[in-house]
């Protein structure tokens, strides 16, 4: 028989149940010992027979007589002392005498079976009271009637192997079953083999495992019962909880392998404990058939059960519970570490005005820990007498009507004797697993706000007085374009009121074909930024003005577009001056290309420089050339004139001297020009931001310049020429003078010679 005993879930009475224990059995010894002596004086009676045989050949073989006589009279005794043995063996049953004054005598039901006949030999008084029939009328009766050993070769294989006690159902004179537990010996006798049965009544043993195995099938936790370190049983829930195949599948691995699977020590030691006869609950690892791990809440109690030392386990599964547990304690933990990292004060009192809870800001503000906030009144925490007062006003105010109450600005004496605003909330709640009404208060500084707020509406006092006396307007449109708010600009720069121009559309006021425009105000009722969109607006006079717009959208937190805030100012003489400057630039652009006279710039933050078509054409460039500056000067003719173009670049951005030098460059083309550069630098902040000028090709005149030149000076020689005739023909002239004079006064005067 496997364990079982009052847990066992297969002890059926319908067939013998061996026991292994052979304690508390009834008194059969004496029916053994005289079983044994019988056997005894048998052998005793053929130990004799031989003796007197072998006497009775020493006398056929010896010459003496006188040993003859000896030997012959000692096998007449040894043969006459077998005889009455043997007859002694022969007249008594060995059975009758001793068991008739066993029997009796015995408070235990008891019964003789002879295994032969299988029918009982006899059966006292107790045994027929307890299967309610007569004395004497088990006498006789098969075996079979009465016991389920019709197989008794299989009871004397079982009693052979050292199982004599039995668990069966006996049937009663009245048809009842009677609930047994047997205690067989086998008895040899000369004639055969008897069972001495003894009887004992387990009914109520039985109804009480009954109702024991179905309390132990029917609980809802997992129960196995571990004898010597190893499962003897389980029920249903057990099974179900390893999912198991069978209860035979899960008897049959150790409890190690299910449970403490993640810290086996911990398993051992608490099935010591529980086998030393303390009750131990412990949450350990577990695991299924399957492979499938879980928390386990384990119950483990020791007792003994028939001798036997036992330790009934009761397991649930509490991985949910367990899950939920630490989901709580997360949850607090959370919930702490995000009130104590909240930035206002955060209590909870009780109407004693003890506080119950404190966040970190608040036991920082008492210079304590939070810890040792609680049990303390406000006064405890240096609050005067008349904050103390109406604080506890509010707090049962709260508690007694359940309703909240909320101050939206508090000046309250701070501890380091400064005075703050504050708002509170302050509402009812009960602490989990607590009957007591308690205020919850949420406490924020809003001093530095109060302080923000009232600057605020003094800079928007002086932004409203600022707008109003601008020549700048503000507007906010609606998602489909609608008005809804207008500053006082609007009447100064289009003529009419807020309150004309609110509720309407912007297309009644601006140009639609601006409107329409992409970008500007179409991309702000998008949800994009814009600025400086210039729109042609209808005055109320009905002229028509040039505004320029910027716009912000205001969104949702969503993304979602709930407006368009603007603003506009008029530029429409900023606009004719444009104009104005455009023809004048365009006049000034068409002259330029008429004369040759080309433009550049040299931004000297970017590092580019910007030169225009007719400054390209002078280089022999395409138009998607872009230069740089040592490119820009490697154009001049390398020598002094690239030294020069160089020396007074440099001091333009050094110095911020403007120059115009009239150089020669050598174009892409291979040709030698001459060109005049002109610059100027701007400088900004004291720093030259960059240098522009123009750039015109000088070549012809150049030419023209020095063909006049070697014309005058070639004139020149023919003048110095000239004049040097000249000079030689006076004298010649001076002399003819001279010559005639002197001849003509000869003439007139021939004798003066003489």
């Amino acid at each position: 028989m496997d364990w079982r005993g009052p847990f066992g879930t297969e002890a059926r009475m319908e067939q013998p149940q061996p026991i292994r224990s052979s304690k508390h059995r009834p008194p059969s010894s004496q029916a053994v010992s005289l079983a044994r002596l019988n056997e005894q004086a048998r052998r005793s009676g053929l130990a004799m027979l031989l003796l007197g045989a072998l006497l009775v050949l020493c006398a056929a073989v010896e010459q003496h007589w006188e040993a003859k006589a000896v030997c012959l009279v000692a096998a007449a005794g040894a043969l006459g002392a077998s005889i009455s043995r043997w007859r002694h063996y022969r007249r008594q049953d060995p059975l009758s005498v001793p068991i008739g004054e066993l029997m009796p005598s015995s408070p235990s039901p008891a019964m003789l079976v002879d295994l032969r006949r299988r029918e009982v030999v006899c059966a006292n008084a107790a045994c027929a009271r307890m299967l309610g029939a007569p004395d004497g009328s088990l006498k006789g009766k098969p075996v079979a009637e009465l016991l389920p050993f019709a197989d008794c070769d299989a009871v004397l294989s079982r009693v052979a192997q050292g199982c004599d006690r039995f668990e069966c159902q006996m049937r009663a004179a009245d048809g009842r079953s009677v609930d047994v537990e047997a205690l067989v010996s086998l008895i040899q006798a000369r004639d055969g083999s008897y069972l001495l049965v003894f009887l004992r009544d387990a009914t109520a043993e039985r109804h009480a495992r009954e109702r024991f195995q179905a309390a132990f099938e029917g609980a809802g936790d997992g129960l196995l019962v571990l004898e010597d370190g190893r499962i003897v049983d389980a029920n249903h829930e057990a099974v179900r909880l390893f999912e198991a195949a069978s209860r035979e599948a899960l008897l049959e691995v150790g409890p190690s392998s299910l449970l403490g699977v993640s810290d086996p020590r911990e398993w051992e030691a608490l099935c010591r404990r529980a086998e030393g006869g303390s009750r131990c609950t412990a949450r350990i690892g577990a695991a299924t058939r399957t492979g499938r791990s879980f928390v386990a809440e384990v119950v483990l109690s020791g007792f003994v059960v028939r001798g036997r030392r036992v330790v009934l386990a009761s397991v649930r599964d509490v991985t949910d519970e367990a899950r939920a547990r630490e989901d709580a304690e997360s949850s607090s933990r959370l919930l702490r570490t995000i009130i104590d990292a909240a930035p206002c004060y955060i209590f909870a009192k009780n109407a004693r005005g003890e506080y119950r809870l404190a966040n970190r800001a608040l036991a920082d503000l008492f210079g304590v820990e939070p810890e040792q906030v609680e049990g303390l009144t406000d006064i405890d925490h240096g609050a005067t007498p008349e904050q103390a007062a109406a604080y506890r006003a509010d707090d049962l105010r709260v508690i007694q009507t359940g309703e909240q109450v909320v101050i939206p600005e508090q000046r309250v004496l701070r501890l380091d004797g400064t005075l703050g605003w504050f708002h509170t909330v302050k509402v009812p709640v009960r602490l989990p697993g607590s009957d007591e009404p308690l205020v919850l208060g949420v406490c924020i500084d809003i001093t530095e706000q109060k302080i923000a707020h009232e600057a605020r509406l003094h800079a928007e006092g002086r932004y409203r007085v600022l707008l109003e006396n601008s020549d700048f307007a503000v507007f906010e449109l609606s998602p489909e374009g609608v008005l809804t708010f207008a500053s006082s600009g609007w009447e100064r720069l289009l003529g009419y009121a807020p309150a004309e121009v609110e509720g309407h559309h912007l297309s009644e006021f601006v140009h639609p074909d601006d409107l329409e425009a992409p970008g500007g105000l179409l991309a702000g009722l998008a949800g994009a930024r814009f600025q400086g969109a210039e729109y042609r607006v209808l005055h109320k006079n009905g002229s028509v003005r040039w505004h320029r717009m910027f716009g912000s959208p205001l969104l949702q937190n969503d993304g979602a577009v709930l407006g368009l805030l603007c603003g506009t100012t008029d530029i429409t003489e900023q606009k004719l001056a444009e104009q104005e400057a455009e023809k004048r630039l365009d006049l000034l652009t068409k002259t330029n290309e008429a004369a040759r006279i080309g433009t550049w710039e040299v931004d000297l933050l970017q590092g580019t420089i910007e030169w225009s078509p007719i400054t390209r054409e002078i280089h022999e460039v395409g138009p998607d050339y872009v230069p740089d500056l040592e490119s820009a000067i490697g154009f001049y003719l390398e020598g002094e004139d690239r030294e020069t173009i160089r020396r007074v670049f440099c001091a333009a951005v050094s110095d911020g001297e403007p120059f115009d030098v009239e150089l020669r460059i050598v174009t892409a083309g291979g040709r030698e020009r001459w060109v005049r550069a002109v610059g100027y630098p701007v400088f900004e902040r004291g720093q030259c931001r960059r240098v522009y000028g123009t750039f015109q090709e000088i070549d012809d005149r150049k030419r023209a310049e020095e063909a006049l030149r070697f014309a005058n000076e070639q004139l020149q020689q023919a003048i110095l020429a000239a004049n040097e005739m000249a000079v030689e023909a006076e004298a010649a002239s001076r002399a003819k003078s001279e010559f005639l004079a002197n001849m003509s006064h000869e003439i007139r005067t021939p004798l003066n010679g003489v």
